[in-house]
């Protein structure tokens, strides 16, 4: 009984993790994408990895600066609004770092091209830049790794 590649692709992600750190931590979350930058240097899918570590760093600048200054200490009236912007911050960092990681692993164990699927389907190149340039969350960020996975397996088995 032959496989589809497309019962592979639904049951790994299937087994996909859940977050495990807690979304509130700073530290936790920047030694993540710090790990994830580290992965991501040796990965082949250049234009991917490139968009993916442009991300990681900006994100990482600004929690660092959260990290290290004393501006959660100062107390204001846009006290609200700044804590939903730290909070959507990590929750992308976050999001970004679990997409990193699974493009990774799915990508070595199916052997798929992404910088090839990414010049074979231009509009969606397009709209994949596109969407790693807003913030993420866990659920957008699954949707965006299904839609890569998507088209990496078709257009890897298109080929043959």
């Amino acid at each position: 009984m032959k496989k589809s590649p497309y019962n592979i692709l639904f049951l790994l992600l299937l087994l996909l993790p859940a977050i495990t750190i807690a979304a509130d931590n700073p530290k936790k979350v920047s030694q993540l994408a710090q790990a994830t930058l580290n992965t991501l240097n040796q990965w082949d899918n250049r234009l991917l990895k490139t968009y993916l570590q442009h991300r990681i760093s900006e994100n990482q600048h600004l929690i660092t600066f959260i990290n290290e200054s004393r501006v959660a200490a100062v107390k204001t009236e846009h006290d609200a609004s700044y804590n939903q912007y730290v909070a959507s911050l990590l929750k992308d960092q976050q999001s970004l770092a679990q997409l990193s990681k699974a493009l990774q692993a799915y990508g070595q164990s199916e052997k798929l091209d992404f910088d090839s699927m990414l010049g074979n389907w231009p509009l969606f190149h397009y709209n994949l830049k596109n969407n790693l340039n807003k913030t993420l969350t866990y659920e957008q960020g699954n949707r965006l790794l299904n839609r890569v996975l998507y088209f990496s397996l078709q257009d890897k088995y298109a080929q043959r």
